[in-house]
C-alpha cells in the first residue's frame, strides 16, 4: 500500500523510476526483517536493516533512497536516514578506489583499443568496428549506441531518436536518446573519418543494434561488452580514455558523455 501512494503522491515518475522503485521496495521487503510498512519503522531500525544487507556501499544508498521517499511521502522525518545516506557516499567513494586499484593491472591500455579497432575495420566487422570506433572516439554510453543508420535526411528532424545520418563527405551522429539528454540537449557530432564513412556505408542502412530490421529491446550493455576488446564493455573502455586524456581532453570528453569534469574525475579515474 506504501508504495502505491507514494505512486500516487509522484504521477509523473517514469516506469523506468517505476520499475526501479518497485525492485528496490522488494529487496528490502524481502528481507524479513519489517515488522511494520517503512514508514511506520523507525530511522534506526531501517538503518540496520539496510547495512546488515549483503551489498555493496552504491546498493545500500538506492535501498535508503526509497526508504526516505517513503518516510517524505508520510511526512515523516528523514534527518537520520539523510545523515546515514552521506556515510554511504563516503563508502561508495573509498570501494570505487579499491575498484579501480584493482582494475588497473588488469585492463588493455590505449593503445591496445587502437590496434583492436584496426583489426575489425581490416577484417571488414563493420557492426563492431562502427561500435567501438564511438566508444572509443566519443566515449559514449551503452545507450547512445541504440541508433539508426540512415541516408534520409528528413531524420535530421526527428527529435526523439539517435543516427548515425550518412552524407557523401561525413557522417552526422545525432543523438537525442541518451543518459543526461534533458541537461545538455540534442547533439549532434560531424564524423569526417574517411575509414568510418567507409565502414558505416558498408554496413548499410538500418538499426546498428539487434539486427538491421530490428531495434535491440533488452540486454543493449551485454551485446556492446561482447564485441569489446577482452569484453571490458563500456564503463572499462571509458576508464581508459580518462586515464588518457589531458586537461583538454577531460572537457572534451565531458561535452561528448554529457556529464561533469567532477564526476569523470572522481568515477571513472584509475
Amino acid at each position: 500500500m506504501e508504495l502505491q501512494n507514494l505512486f500516487i503522491a509522484k504521477p509523473t515518475l517514469t516506469q523506468k523510476s517505476i520499475t526501479s522503485y518497485e525492485n528496490l521496495y522488494h529487496r528490502l521487503m524481502e528481507t524479513g526483517k519489517f515488522d511494520y510498512p517503512i514508514n511506520d519503522t523507525t530511522n534506526k531500525k531501517v538503518i540496520q536493516i539496510i547495512a546488515d544487507m549483503p551489498c555493496s556501499a552504491n546498493s545500500k544508498q538506492s535501498l535508503l533512497n526509497i526508504a526516505i521517499i517513503i518516510k517524505q511521502v508520510y511526512k515523516k522525518d528523514t534527518e537520520l536516514l539523510v545523515k546515514q545516506r552521506e556515510i554511504f557516499k563516503k563508502l561508495i567513494t573509498e570501494e570505487r578506489v579499491v575498484t579501480n586499484d584493482e582494475l588497473k593491472g588488469t585492463l588493455p591500455v590505449y593503445a591496445d583499443l587502437v590496434n583492436f579497432l584496426d583489426d575489425l575495420f581490416k577484417r571488414g566487422v563493420w557492426q563492431d568496428y562502427i561500435i567501438n570506433y564511438l566508444l572509443l572516439h566519443y566515449g559514449v554510453r551503452n545507450m547512445d549506441l541504440n541508433l539508426i543508420v540512415t541516408k534520409d535526411k528528413i531524420n535530421k528532424q526527428n527529435k526523439v531518436d539517435n543516427f548515425l545520418l550518412v552524407q557523401s563527405k561525413n557522417i552526422l551522429f545525432i543523438r537525442n536518446k541518451y543518459k543526461t539528454a534533458k541537461t545538455y540537449g540534442r547533439k549532434i557530432e560531424t564524423i569526417a573519418n574517411k575509414d568510418f564513412l567507409y565502414a558505416v556505408k558498408q554496413y548499410g542502412d538500418g538499426f546498428l543494434l539487434g539486427s538491421k530490421d530490428h531495434r535491440i529491446s533488452n540486454n543493449m550493455g551485454s551485446v556492446i561488452q561482447d564485441k569489446t576488446l577482452n569484453k571490458i564493455g563500456e564503463g572499462n573502455i571509458f576508464k581508459i580514455l580518462v586515464e588518457n586524456s589531458t586537461k583538454n581532453g577531460l572537457t572534451k570528453l565531458y561535452a561528448n558523455r554529457g556529464t561533469s569534469v567532477s564526476t569523470i574525475v572522481e568515477s571513472y579515474s584509475i
